[in-house]
C-alpha cells in the first residue's frame, strides 16, 4: 500500500503547479447509505482531494461544478466523481501529444477520443481513496469502494467510465479503465460502449490495455448492418466526432 501512495504522489508531481483555482465550493459532497464514521473518514480528507484538483494543471474551472458522491448500497460502496463537460473547452486543453494520437487514428481509419481528462479525474479519485483509506487505519471495507467518473454535458449527456483496481506482478496496486462505459446522450435511452482497443481484443491476459496506455478510446462503427444507428454512435455525438 505505500509503494501505491508513493506510485500515485509521483505521478501528481509531475503535473504540479498548485494553482490552487478549485474550492470547496466548486464541488458539493453526498452521503447516502454511510454511517457518520464512515462519513467522518471522507470528510476529513475532503481538502486533500482539493489540493489533488489544484496539483493538476490541465483541469480548469470549466468542470465546475462537481460532485462528489459517496454511497454505499446493496453491499456495494461508490466513489463517483461528476464534472460539467465542455467538449470546445477540454479539445483546446488537450496536450498536443494526444491531439497528434487522435489524428493518426483517424488517418488509420479508426475513430475514437481521449481519455486523458477522465484519467487525470481517476488519479484524483484514487488519491483521494488511498488518503481516506490510510485515515481509517486501512479499513478492509473502504479498500472495496468501486470509483467512477461521469463526464455531463449541459443538456443532460453522459458518459460515465469505471476504475479496475489490481495488483501488477510486483506486488503494487494500480489501477485501470474498465474498457466499457455508460453513455446517455440526448432523449435516447442510456446503453454501454466497449473500447475496441480494451481487455476484449488483447492476445494475453494483463490488466493495462492500450486504451491505459494511449489515453485513446477507439470506437467501433456507429451503425449496425441494417442501418440503424447503435450505442457507439451516441460516443460520436457527444465526442463530436465526425464520421
Amino acid at each position: 500500500m505505500k509503494k501505491s501512495l508513493f506510485i500515485i504522489a509521483l505521478l501528481l508531481f509531475t503535473h504540479c503547479a498548485f494553482s490552487q483555482n478549485f474550492t470547496t465550493a466548486d464541488v458539493t459532497k453526498t452521503f447516502k447509505g454511510l454511517t457518520t464514521e464512515y462519513q467522518k473518514y471522507f470528510n476529513d480528507n475532503f481538502n486533500s482531494f482539493i489540493e489533488t484538483l489544484n496539483k493538476l494543471t490541465s483541469l480548469d474551472k470549466s468542470l465546475v461544478p462537481m460532485s462528489l458522491n459517496i454511497t454505499y448500497e446493496n453491499n456495494q460502496g461508490y466513489i463517483q466523481l461528476i464534472v460539467n463537460y465542455d467538449h470546445k473547452k477540454q479539445m483546446e486543453n488537450l496536450p498536443s501529444m494526444f491531439k497528434a494520437q487522435l489524428n493518426m487514428a483517424k488517418q488509420m481509419g479508426s475513430n475514437g477520443f481521449s481519455i486523458y481528462l477522465p484519467d487525470l479525474l481517476m488519479l484524483c479519485l484514487n488519491d483521494y481513496k488511498y488518503k481516506v483509506l490510510t485515515s481509517s487505519n486501512f479499513n478492509s471495507e473502504i479498500n472495496k469502494f468501486q470509483i467512477k467518473v461521469r463526464l455531463k454535458k449541459t443538456d443532460g449527456s453522459w458518459i460515465q467510465f469505471y476504475c479496475k483496481e489490481y495488483v501488477d506482478y510486483n506486488g503494487v496496486p494500480r489501477y485501470a479503465f474498465e474498457d466499457f462505459a455508460d453513455i446517455k446522450y440526448s432523449t435516447n435511452k442510456m446503453c454501454t460502449i466497449t473500447a475496441e482497443n480494451g481487455s476484449k481484443n488483447k492476445k494475453f491476459k494483463t490488466n493495462r490495455t492500450k486504451l491505459d496506455e494511449y489515453k485513446l478510446w477507439e470506437l467501433g462503427n456507429p451503425k449496425n448492418p441494417d442501418g440503424t444507428a447503435n450505442c457507439d454512435n451516441n460516443a460520436y455525438k457527444f465526442f463530436e466526432i465526425e464520421k
